[in-house]
């Protein structure tokens, strides 16, 4: 399966359903943790590094693993705001010119 959208998300074939779901099992990973590889640009790799080399971060990992627990969760956040729009029965064109006025921003179509 791949991720719906550019940033990860849910899949296109199980709306319900983190992407990486079933992709490897819990208890298939040593003491919970998981490994494989990740493609960064170079300028982040040096960045995590100086990390390391300053004492800010335990390791390459480490560093990449604290920025992981420290992000939101944005699926689950999609997901939760899409089921309370769904539940409210969505928005109405007065409710998004509201948000347009509020924000600035005109949406495209």
């Amino acid at each position: 399966m791949r991720p719906a959208g550019a940033h990860g998300g849910l899949s296109q074939e199980s709306p319900q359903a983190p992407w990486w779901e079933g992709t490897r099992s819990e208890s298939s990973l040593p003491s919970g943790r998981g490994a494989f590889n990740i493609s960064v640009p170079g300028e982040i790799v040096a960045k995590a590094q100086r990390a390391v080399d300053s004492g800010r971060a335990g390791s390459v990992s480490a560093y990449f693993t604290e920025l992981a627990e420290n992000e939101p969760d944005w699926a689950d956040a999609e997901l939760l705001a899409t089921q309370i729009l769904e539940e409210s029965g969505g928005t109405t064109a007065e409710d998004e010119g509201w948000v347009e006025s509020v924000l600035g921003v005109k949406e495209t179509p």
